[in-house]
């Protein structure tokens, strides 16, 4: 996400218009990266990443890779929900460690 906003100049020539899909990625990391203190954003931030991950799974060329992220980050929901319920604290970059290594830009 800083590198787009960083990288992004909207009145360049050379400016590409995201598609909304694109949007819906970057706005939906950005949530779950900084919302975590927020438990009423957690259902539609699950829901966000999955879509994202499932997104990346029909659409790229390595569906494999991109299911077995999903399959793992089905997992890690029942995980945090779990903890959520028990009244733990998450770390709030959780999601930011999970995905720093995962290049959501290949498609």
């Amino acid at each position: 996400m800083e590198k787009y906003d960083t990288e992004t100049d909207e009145y360049a020539d050379d400016f590409v218009e995201l598609e909304p899909m694109e949007v819906n990625i970057l706005s939906g990391l950005e949530n779950c990266i900084y919302s975590l203190e927020k438990p009423q954003n957690t259902p539609s931030n699950f829901l966000l990443i999955i879509d994202i991950l499932d997104y990346y799974e029909n659409f790229s060329d390595k569906p494999e890779y991109w299911n077995k992220l999903l399959e793992e980050e089905i997992q890690f929901q029942k995980e945090i929900a779990e903890k959520l319920s028990n009244g733990e604290n998450l770390n709030e970059n959780v999601y930011f460690e999970r995905y720093k290594n995962v290049s959501f830009d290949e498609i």
